[in-house]
């Protein structure tokens, strides 16, 4: 989870619980959830930006997670031993990569609902693009990556 813990205590047991109980191999929160709660709110520069981010990751590597970006996630050793050695972004999307590697091997997620305080600052707009254009440029480059390996030699050139 993220330092300033967005997310409750009680989240981040149901993580491990499930982790270490019932032998889930990757878990992650979800704030879209039914029975999430969220308290504070965002400024609207920051929803947008998280919007645009939600929606091109989910387009280009991420099908069907409604809440990629929850700062809550666990995996199992083993889980990660399996794709450890492939990450290659050290950026906002490293993330978005962990999660395409690990369903690509055969794990999938078991989203739980959160309890979220949103504790964010106000960030200016133009530090807002920068970010969010570099982390999509991450994901991009990351299928381009993995596309590369999977096809012939001449595409890789």
């Amino acid at each position: 989870t993220d330092a300033d813990l967005p997310v409750s205590l009680e989240s981040i047991a149901s993580c491990i619980h499930l982790l270490v109980e019932e032998g889930a191999h990757f878990v992650i929160g979800n704030r879209r959830a039914a029975k999430s709660r969220r308290e504070g709110h965002s400024f609207v520069s920051r929803k947008v930006a998280s919007w645009i981010f939600n929606r091109a990751t989910r387009c280009l590597a991420l099908p069907g997670l409604p809440d990629t970006q929850c700062c809550l996630k666990g995996f199992s050793a083993v889980a990660l031993q399996k794709v450890v050695d492939e990450l290659s972004l050290p950026g906002y999307a490293m993330d978005v990569e962990l999660i395409f590697l690990l369903r690509r091997a055969g794990y999938e997620p078991t989203q739980i609902p959160v309890s979220w305080t949103d504790k964010r600052r106000r960030i200016p707009i133009m530090r807002l693009v920068l970010v969010v254009s570099r982390a999509v440029t991450d994901v991009i480059k990351m299928r381009a990556r993995l596309l590369r390996r999977r096809n012939p030699a001449w595409l890789r050139k």
